[in-house]
């Protein structure tokens, strides 16, 4: 875990100074709610979760912009017999969008793009889920995004959901899904 927030510092401090290059780059901490499943969950549920982290956005105009982000997701879900698969990834999300400004103050705005996460740690029943002698589960996932959102001022919701392309284990053919609400501000 020291590890990881060392991570996120350096990126902050990166994004910092890219900032003070780039007049139209921005940047914010993002915190929110995860609604994540697995395909093939057969009888199962949803497992709530979080997600908080990093964004940088690069406007490329007044419309068009690019995202990259680094955070910390919670995804998972509940078997058939109510137990819960809870890992915890490092996501690294990159997306492109369309912003409608209205006025200086409120805009929406539209993106997709693909995100790579990694494996850091988690729990099945009372198995690790990413060790060697613990749950069959893969470190990394890959997958594509899309959201929508507002802003008003420096402030941002947006609303979006992940489709897992890869298996989550190596057994299985389930894949990641995950339906996410959170709030950003932006520098």
């Amino acid at each position: 875990m020291k590890k990881l927030f060392t991570v996120l510092a350096l990126a902050l401090v990166t994004l910092t100074i890219s900032a003070q290059d780039f007049k139209k780059f921005r940047f914010g901490p993002t915190v929110g709610l995860n609604v994540s499943t697995v395909t093939d969950n057969a009888g199962g549920a949803n497992k709530i979760g979080f997600n908080a982290g990093v964004r940088g956005e690069y406007n490329f105009s007044n419309h068009w912009f690019a995202t990259l982000g680094l955070g910390i997701s919670q995804k998972g879900y509940k078997d058939a017999g109510g137990e819960k698969a809870k890992p915890y990834y490092l996501e690294i999300p990159i997306k492109g969008g369309y912003r409608y400004s209205f006025n200086d103050d409120f805009s929406l705005f539209g993106e997709f793009g693909p995100y790579m996460a990694i494996g850091i740690a988690g729990k099945y029943y009372d198995t690790k889920i990413f060790s060697a002698d613990g749950w069959d589960g893969k470190k990394f996932d890959f997958g594509l995004g899309i959201g929508v959102g507002a802003e008003y001022k420096k402030f941002q919701l947006r609303i979006g959901y992940d489709f897992g392309l890869l298996k989550t284990t190596n057994w299985g053919t389930s894949k990641n899904r995950n339906l996410y609400i959170n709030v950003g501000y932006m520098f």
